[in-house]
């Protein structure tokens, strides 16, 4: 798969970060930290257009919420109506929604939905910094989404509740997930990286709320450090506690990845995972049009190319017609005067034919005192002829040998054999057709092809 940009807006920085797809797993080639106020000049000389950015929104609204068993083409509707009376502050707001099971409530069957709302106002400002240097926005996905699909791989929160906690410095974000799928976020204010007591307070606060009010049960905190400082913790949490590590299937060749998780998380989701992205209507409506349009373009161009192709190949074609028509009249002028020329030209061949015939018949035949001025390679130690037989059947000679050899050993008969064959092969132009050689009364018998 083609090179795939992530950045993360945390804290006055944008971390960057470059990977692809590869046999399954996330191989992450490059990373790298900018001041956001250096950020533009970045896009500036980035030739990449599309970027996935991830966001950690301050203000958002979260609830899970539990819906009838419509239509999906409906659900959209009914989140929206309870976004605008659970949340009256999100004027225009951008959500995405995640069914995390269906049961019965109250007798009726529901479909439990987690929901994530943020203000578009928060948005649009990023949508513009990468518009203004020709980048489009290609997903849009909040940072406690892309970290919950990541943190699935983990052997130790396939199949059950664990809570995880965004160490960001000033402010840290808790999320819980079950089974796989985001279920409740929350963020609260902090004094610095690491956990004190103020954040353990918070953190148990959490915990205790997910207990008795959203019936859920954690079993661990997760740390996931977006620095590459260690976090350094202090008893009283009432969760087992354990830093994050990355899953099996995401892979490092650019450098150390510890102070990227979100980056690196953005790029675990590049295929699927379209109804998660909070990029506005309007926005996706607009990148959808410059699509069609650049496909639309290249697709008349190249219709256009075609066409031309098609018309010059036509043009080219009736000149050639043109001046294929002038040399036809006159060779049709001048037919009878041709044909008679070529049939006193025929009676003039037929004259000399035969002599011409027994020439070539003459030059096919091979030269048999050439072959046999070869076969003096045969008077040779050890090596006794006994009959030389030559066959003229045309335009090649077939010569048969045959003759005994005198050798002590069958190492020297069978060496002895063999250069003679070899001599034989080389120093005529045809091929050796038969090499036999009796090991018992050391006889042999070659035969051969003759063309000269």
């Amino acid at each position: 798969m083609s090179k795939q940009i992530a950045v993360s807006f945390e804290s006055g920085y944008a971390k960057v970060s470059y990977g692809s797809q590869r046999n399954g797993a996330l191989v992450i080639t490059r990373t790298f930290t900018v001041k956001e106020d250096e950020f533009d000049a970045f896009l500036a000389r980035e030739k990449t257009k599309d970027f996935i950015v991830l966001f950690s929104f301050q203000t958002f609204y979260q609830d899970v919420l539990l819906l009838p068993r419509v239509e999906m083409k409906y659900v959209d509707t009914l989140i929206e109506a309870e976004i605008k009376k659970n949340a009256p502050e999100l004027k225009n707001f951008v959500f995405f929604s995640t069914i995390l099971k269906e049961k019965v409530h109250e007798g009726r069957p529901v479909r439990e939905t987690f929901v994530f709302a943020v203000d578009s106002t928060e948005i649009n400002p990023i949508l513009e910094r990468f518009s203004r240097f020709g980048k489009r926005v290609k997903r849009l996905y909040a940072d406690v989404f892309v970290l919950s699909c990541l943190v699935v791989g983990l052997d130790n929160v396939k199949d059950k509740t664990a809570m995880f906690m965004i160490d960001k410095g000033d402010y840290k974000t808790l999320f819980l997930v079950r089974e796989g799928k985001l279920t409740f976020v929350r963020s609260i204010q902090s004094r610095g990286r690491g956990i004190d007591r103020y954040d353990v307070t918070n953190v148990n606060m959490t915990v205790n709320y997910a207990r008795q009010t959203l019936r859920e049960h954690p079993e661990e905190l997760i740390i996931v450090n977006t620095a590459k400082d260690e976090v350094s913790t202090v008893e009283g949490l009432t969760l087992p506690t354990t830093i994050f590590r990355y899953p099996p299937g995401v892979m490092a060749t650019g450098g150390d990845i510890t102070g990227f998780v979100i980056p690196v998380a953005g790029l675990f989701l590049v295929k699927g995972h379209v109804r998660e992205s909070l990029l506005p209507k309007l926005y996706q409506r607009a990148v959808s049009q410059e699509h069609f349009m650049r496909y639309a373009s290249v697709a008349f161009v190249i219709v256009s190319l075609l066409c031309l192709g098609y018309i010059i190949s036509g043009w080219n074609q009736v000149r050639q017609i043109r001046g294929m028509i002038d040399p036809i009249k006159a060779e049709i002028g001048s037919k009878r005067r041709v044909y008679e020329e070529l049939e006193s030209r025929n009676k003039d061949l037929q004259a000399v034919l035969p002599y011409i015939n027994y020439l070539n018949a003459e030059s096919a035949k091979p030269d048999i005192q050439k072959a046999l001025a070869t076969l003096q390679i045969l008077n040779r130690d050890k090596v006794r002829v006994e009959e030389i037989e030559i066959i003229n059947p045309g335009e090649e000679l077939t010569i048969r040998v045959k003759g005994h050899i005198t050798a002590n050993t069958y190492g020297d008969l069978q060496s002895c054999f063999r250069k003679l064959a070899d001599d034989m092969k080389s120093a005529k132009s045809g091929q050796v057709l038969v090499e036999k050689l009796d090991l018992t009364s050391k006889d042999f018998n070659i035969e051969t092809t003759w063309k000269h």
